[in-house]
């Protein structure tokens, strides 16, 4: 708190998706995050999340016995805050194998995130999806400017119908 000031507050987000795809290899996917804003309550509470909007697509193959997905995403694309278009563009692979389920079990992702490169493996365990990666963030306008290297173990689940 004696750098910059904590601001605190409580809040609820709307995320909304759809993935189209028309064939095996081929996956489009577009999702609108904090869809209608998210607030926050409380007396100091953080400024409101703006909506954004993300795309991305999938195509996979086999390669060495792995299936090899390559993904492209752009995230943010009303980009409001005028960023590099580096800053929005993620380019990645994952290469995996499927062992129990009918998609990745486990595998390594590779890739560059804000123009930096990234890396990481996961485990799926049908249920939830464990990842330790390496990326780097930029906290500067420009890529390039302020890189900040990060560690993360991420774990995530999801419902699909």
């Amino acid at each position: 708190e004696d750098l910059s000031p904590v601001r605190k507050g409580t809040g609820i987000a709307t995320d909304l998706g759809l993935i189209w795809r028309p064939s095996s290899k081929f996956r489009w996917g577009l999702t609108a995050t904090d869809v209608g804003g998210t607030s926050f309550d409380g007396d100091d509470a953080p400024p409101i999340i703006l909506p954004k909007i993300n795309t991305g697509f999938l195509y996979r193959w086999m390669f060495w016995g792995f299936d090899t997905d390559l993904l492209v995403d752009i995230h943010n694309l009303e980009n409001r805050e005028g960023l590099n278009f580096l800053r929005l563009f993620h380019l990645g692979m994952e290469f995996g194998k499927s062992v129990l389920s009918r998609d990745h079990d486990y595998g390594v992702t590779v890739g560059i995130n804000e123009g930096y490169v990234t890396g990481g493996v996961f485990f799926d365990l049908y249920f939830l999806r464990i990842d330790y990666t390496n990326y780097a963030v930029e906290l500067g306008h420009e890529p390039g400017q302020r890189m900040d290297r990060r560690w993360a173990v991420s774990a995530r689940s999801s419902l699909t119908f």
